[in-house]
């Protein structure tokens, strides 16, 4: 009868228990942070970053991770990680409305991005891993240092003061895929006045037939030269788990200071090998949900909106070296971002 006596009591005492001694829930984020700040970004906030994102993106090719994650560390009590999948789920979204329409005006080398993909979709996986085990602190600051350093290199292309490293490439880089600066060049000075003179596409199909057939006949060579756009691919893909950076401000950096690419061009195959590689992390984010959805569904929409807007109406009609000016900036500032999280 004390027994019955004292579990009626124990009952009595749960019923009337406060609500507030009960854990509250949590929507796909990792651990729980200070609740005085909400785990949602304000929706002005929200837009506004997002649109300013995809203007940066759309003008770059970097997926636009570089202000999101301040942003969302700033605004929101996510946890790094929640921070790092929130703003790779957003950066999937955007960067597929940016590859579709520098794929669609031709300014994409589709080859060059498959390669640099396929391993950082494979690296993406250790990346997140990575993240969830280990502080990235040590990380962060060895890659802001790089990017930092890699930044002049941007500002420097096409000055007297900056060697011309295509010239002396293999004829097999798959850059060479798609025209040159000097191949369209060329192209502009071989017309004569008053004629109409070939159209980029055009262009683009001669220069890639010239290229396949030169593959055709040495396809181990082939295979040799292109090595290193997997290293960079696998590199690209770590960073991107890791970090929460869609992986495309190393792909973008690499070909803008190596490569006679035009800038457009490697905007939009920067763009299309991001698209892959965050839809990657993405999955795995959600898998040990370190996403929070009602964030990432409202910087993505505005993200996507400025993407498009400013990849359709607007890239291809600004001049390179303000193009490169824009990712040198970018790409600093990103780097003080990263070595200020190692500090």
């Amino acid at each position: 009868m004390l027994a019955s006596t004292l579990r009626r009591s124990s009952a009595r005492a749960v019923g009337h228990a406060p609500r507030t001694a009960l854990p509250g829930r949590r929507v796909l984020c990792s651990a729980p942070k200070d609740r005085s700040v909400s785990a949602a970004m304000p929706l002005g906030v929200g837009v506004a970053t997002g649109g300013v994102a995809g203007v940066v993106s759309a003008l770059t090719g970097v997926g636009g991770g570089i202000i999101l994650i301040p942003a969302l560390a700033k605004f929101t009590a996510l946890s790094q990680q929640a921070i790092n999948g929130t703003s790779l789920g957003a950066v999937a979204l955007a960067a597929s409305v940016g590859a579709w329409n520098y794929l669609e005006s031709g300014a994409c080398n589709v080859p060059l991005a498959l390669t640099t993909t396929i391993p950082a979709i494979i690296a993406t996986k250790y990346g997140v891993r990575t993240a969830h085990r280990l502080t990235s602190k040590k990380l962060s600051l060895v890659v802001g240092s790089a990017m930092l350093l890699c930044s002049p290199l941007i500002f420097l292309k096409n000055s007297p003061y900056m060697p011309k490293w295509s010239d002396s490439q293999d004829p097999l880089d798959l850059q060479f895929f798609v025209p040159q600066l000097k191949d369209l060049e060329k192209a502009r000075k071989s017309v004569g006045e008053g004629e109409e003179h070939a159209s980029v596409a055009d262009t683009a199909a001669a220069v890639s037939a010239e290229y396949m057939e030169r593959v055709k006949t040495d396809w181990a060579g082939f295979a040799m030269v292109n090595t290193k756009y997997v290293f960079a691919g696998a590199a690209a893909g770590f960073i991107s788990g890791l970090c929460g950076l869609g992986g495309g401000i190393l792909i973008t950096s690499y070909l803008t200071a190596a490569s006679d690419m035009p800038q457009a061009t490697i905007i939009g195959t920067s763009l299309l090998s991001v698209v892959p590689t965050a839809a990657s992390s993405t999955v795995f984010n959600l898998r040990a949900k370190s996403i929070h959805l009602p964030t990432a569904a409202r910087i993505g929409g505005s993200l996507a909106a400025g993407v498009y807007v400013t990849s359709k109406y607007v890239t291809q009609d600004v001049p390179e070296d303000i193009l490169r000016g824009v990712l040198g900036t970018t790409l600093g500032a990103a780097a003080l971002v990263m070595m200020r999280r190692a500090i």
